[in-house]
């Protein structure tokens, strides 16, 4: 194990985790049944795609990744089952570092909306 990476929750009662980066997996549950426990294998290889983001688009969960080195943004979309919908898929670039931007996924749109900042441009200036 080690510590939780992204979380996101359904408009239901499920929701998906990421507990280990290194695994590039996920972990689904239910709040109503302690029971399910459904774990996910992503399918890239985590030394390469950072886990960055796993949010609800209103029909799976949106599983974000992004490269280190270049900050391709990529998207796997996993239903509350376990079943992968969508495998891995670019579909843009940030020039944030891993962790330099926050992102949101709206559940009645399924839009994901990345805010990216340079980090010294917002330092305090002397």
């Amino acid at each position: 194990m080690g510590a939780i990476q992204a979380i996101g929750a359904s408009d239901g009662d499920a929701f998906a985790a990421s507990l280990d980066q290194r695994t590039a997996s996920l972990f689904i549950g239910r709040l109503d049944d302690d029971a399910t426990r459904i774990h996910v294998e992503l399918g890239w290889n985590s030394g390469t795609y950072g886990l960055a983001h796993v949010g609800w688009d209103g029909e799976a969960f949106a599983v974000h990744s992004q490269t280190a080195l270049t900050g391709e943004l990529f998207v796997a979309r996993v239903a509350s089952t376990g079943q992968v919908i969508l495998p891995q898929t670019k579909y843009g670039v940030t020039s944030g570092v891993p962790r330099g931007y926050c992102m949101s996924t709206g559940p009645g749109t399924g839009t994901t909306y990345l805010f990216d900042a340079v980090l010294s441009s917002l330092a305090p200036r002397r």
